[in-house]
């Protein structure tokens, strides 16, 4: 017990020189293994982006590999969106093709004359207030 004290004091005899060269070794694997769960529990990203660990020597071959897996990863993204804009622009193209097919029909069931009154479907006489469309709807 006294020897333990002596030596964590510091105080440590001549004649025990055991104590002297392990007590380094041990406390400097204790120092690394602290030093190892910092760098584990350090984190590897910061708002998306990946960060470089500090203490460690990193070559510019290396951070090139990094950022161009970045880049191709945003091109990626990129093109993703483009062409989810292409499909809908795609399944825009027969509605709006329909819509002006209807528009063109609405237009052919307007009354010649005064342009204001569209037959709108129906099985009964229809007659505009210029009194000159006069449609059977059954017929039409």
């Amino acid at each position: 017990m006294q020897a333990r004290v002596a030596a964590n004091m510091g105080i440590v005899q001549a004649s025990d020189t055991t104590l002297q060269q392990e007590a380094p070794a041990v406390a400097a694997g204790v120092l690394q293994k602290a030093q190892q769960r910092i760098v584990d529990t350090r984190p590897q990203s910061v708002r998306g982006q990946a960060t470089v660990p500090r203490g460690i020597l990193h070559s510019p071959e290396a951070l090139l590999a990094q950022h161009s897996v970045r880049e191709t990863s945003k091109a990626a993204t990129l093109l993703e969106r483009e062409s989810k804009a292409a499909k809908v622009e795609e399944r825009r193209a027969p509605r709006d093709a329909e819509d002006a097919r209807r528009a063109v029909l609405w237009e052919h069931n307007r009354c010649r004359v005064c342009c204001e009154t569209v037959v709108r479907g129906g099985t009964a006489w229809v007659g505009c207030v210029c009194n000159t469309f006069w449609v059977c709807l059954a017929c039409a």
